[in-house]
C-alpha cells in the first residue's frame, strides 16, 4: 500500500472514531435531556388537568425514539394549556383577594364586642378540636 493510501486510510479511521465519539456524546446528552424532561413533567403535575395531560403525553413521547413530529404537535398544545392555566390562577387570586377585602370590610363594621366574641368562639372551637382544655374568656 502506498504512503498516500495509508495516509487516507488513517484519516478515514480517525474520522470514523471522531464520529463515534460524537454519536456517543449526543446519545448521552439526549438521554440526560430526556431524564430531565421526564422529571420536570412529574414536578409540574398537579396544578391543572390540561397541563397534566400534556405532561403525561410528553413523557410518553420522550420515551420513544422518533419524537420530532410528536413533540412538534404537542408543544403548541402545552404552551396554550400552560397560558390558560396561568390565566385561571391569576383570576382565582383576584377573586380571593376581592373576597378577603370584602370580608375585612364587613368585619370592620362590626362592633368591637361582637367581633371579640366571634374571635373567641372561633379560637375556642379550634382549640377544643386540638386540645380539649377550656380556653379562658377575655
Amino acid at each position: 500500500m502506498s504512503d498516500d493510501a495509508k495516509r487516507w486510510k488513517e484519516k478515514y479511521l480517525k474520522s470514523i472514531e471522531q464520529q463515534d465519539k460524537l454519536e456517543r456524546r449526543w446519545a448521552a446528552l439526549l438521554d440526560l435531556l430526556r431524564r430531565g424532561l421526564v422529571r420536570s413533567t412529574l414536578a409540574a403535575e398537579g396544578t391543572d388537568r390540561a397541563v397534566d395531560q400534556c405532561m403525561k403525553e410528553m413523557r410518553d413521547v420522550i420515551r420513544t425514539d422518533d419524537m420530532d413530529a410528536a413533540l412538534a404537535a404537542l408543544l403548541p398544545r402545552l404552551e396554550k394549556a400552560a397560558l390558560d392555566s396561568e390565566q385561571r390562577r391569576e383570576t382565582r387570586v383576584e377573586q380571593i383577594s376581592t373576597a378577603l377585602t370584602a370580608l375585612v370590610t364587613q368585619l370592620q363594621t362590626l362592633p368591637l364586642e361582637l367581633l371579640s366574641n366571634l374571635v373567641y368562639e372561633s379560637v375556642r372551637r379550634h382549640s377544643y378540636l386540638t386540645h380539649p382544655a377550656p380556653v379562658p374568656r377575655p
